[in-house]
């Protein structure tokens, strides 16, 4: 980032999270305490673009069990293809693959393929034995670091009379990683408050501090100069630029893809003003979406929440000061939406009819629940239950034991419940917890 005017140069160094340029070179060895089974990952892209893992697990000779199953998560990426080796059977569900075979004896090894189109940061896996003595093995992190490849990207834009230019590198990784990352229902928040970008922006955020330090500016001209670079950045309409009428973006989107709309400059300003130092929410006038700030040397249009004074910030188009309010949403109302990192839980179900007897029938209960948010989610619950048709009453029901389930997390349950033969029900289900609000789902009435 240097000034055209006064040429000062600061290196900016991104953090990037690598990305292999060899196909399948050997990465790494893991044993766990807990289990006798080591597990050796190689990594690579292929020619087409595609992120690829190779998980070999070894059951030791010495460990005295035959290995049945098991299960690699990938927590909820898109997998575009996986290969088992020969007698295992394979089958995948919201970014999780399970393998499984009659027997994987002592002394021998399977190495499993999954390949995605966005980068495996990380994968979890649970192996189960034969005789279930090793069925309490638990979730298994391995980590994946992945050489760099990076995205070039050229900024120019004028501030007090100087124009600037940036000449950032972006990690090819970090940018697909978030490219086909979900797009959660939220205020927006979660895309500022998401922490894998946070080195990145940090970096961005330090050198701007030392060009603040240098040129001896204020809080005001600060912040002005994040606004002008933000505002120098084009307005692209999502229905243009994606398949989607609404797509937020997360930070190095917008950066990448070089602009957004009104939502997508506003998270880039509030994560950078934030980082800075300063105190920073996000405003949501009528079909709009701007960035307020704490500055105590700042005046003009302001909004009131928790007792501070954050100050107006316009995103889109240039020239905009802090505390400029367009005119069309003077006299308005606005949402004010804090950035506090929180979970955000979605869940599906699918339910099987398994058994029949003359009194009862069975069903078995699949429920997937995500936090597709940026915390996690405390003592996490599910309640299922079959309802009777009389209100508040049912005909079985069963509670999960609490979880915490962390952000980008996915979490299982199969539940198995009868209820009575010839009744009139429906099947509904409720996740509630702690640090966010219940949500449910219910299927239409039916007769068992």
């Amino acid at each position: 980032m240097r000034s055209m005017a006064n040429p000062c140069v600061l290196a900016i160094i991104l953090a990037s999270i690598l990305i292999s340029s060899v196909i399948l070179a050997s990465f790494q060895t893991v044993a766990h305490a807990q289990t006798p089974v080591k597990i050796t990952v190689s990594k690579g892209v292929t020619s087409n673009g595609l992120y690829t893992l190779k998980a070999k697990f070894s059951n030791p000779r010495d460990s005295g069990y035959s290995l049945q199953s098991i299960e690699i998560s990938l927590s909820k990426q898109d997998i575009t293809k996986y290969k088992a080796p020969s007698g295992w059977m394979a089958k995948t569900r919201d970014g999780t693959v399970s393998f499984s075979t009659k027997a994987m004896r002592p002394g021998t090894s399977a190495t499993f393929e999954i390949s995605s189109p966005a980068p495996i940061f990380f994968f979890r896996w649970v192996v189960k034995s034969t005789d279930g003595a090793y069925t309490d093995w638990g979730v298994k992190d391995t980590n994946i670091n992945w050489s760099s490849a990076t995205i070039k990207r050229n900024y120019k834009w004028t501030f007090e009379g100087e124009e600037w230019t940036w000449d950032p590198a972006f990690s090819k990784a970090l940018y697909d990683y978030y490219r086909y990352k979900d797009r959660p229902p939220t205020d927006y928040s979660v895309y500022v408050t998401d922490t894998y970008d946070d080195k990145m922006i940090s970096s961005l955020v330090d050198s701007i501090r030392e060009v603040a330090k240098e040129r001896g500016w204020t809080e005001w001209q600060t912040i002005n100069f994040v606004i002008s670079f933000v505002q120098s950045l084009p307005y692209t309409s999502d229905s243009v630029t994606t398949a989607f009428d609404e797509y937020p973006r997360y930070p190095i989107e917008t950066l990448v893809d070089n602009g957004g709309d009104c939502e997508d400059t506003s998270i880039l300003a509030a994560d950078l003003i934030q980082k800075l130092g300063y105190g920073a929410i996000l405003i949501n006038p009528p079909e709009h979406m701007a960035v307020g700030v704490y500055c105590t040397s700042c005046d003009g249009s302001y909004y009131e929440f928790e007792g501070r004074d954050y100050f107006y910030v316009e995103t889109t188009g240039e020239n905009w000061q802090i505390g400029e309010l367009p005119e069309e949403y003077r006299g308005t109302t606005a949402d004010l939406y804090p950035l506090t990192a929180k979970p955000t839980i979605t869940f599906r179900w699918e339910s099987e009819l398994v058994n029949y007897s003359n009194s009862y029938a069975t069903y078995k209960i699949l429920i997937t629940i995500n936090n597709e948010g940026s915390a996690a989610a405390k003592n996490l619950k599910t309640w299922t239950a079959f309802d009777a048709q009389q209100a508040g009453k049912v005909w079985k029901q069963i509670t999960t034991d609490p979880i915490d389930l962390e952000a980008g997390g996915t979490y299982y349950w199969e539940i198995t419940l009868s209820p009575p033969r010839g009744k009139d029900t429906r099947l509904h289900i409720q996740v509630y917890g702690d640090n966010f609000s219940t949500i449910e789902s219910t299927s239409k009435w039916f007769k068992t």
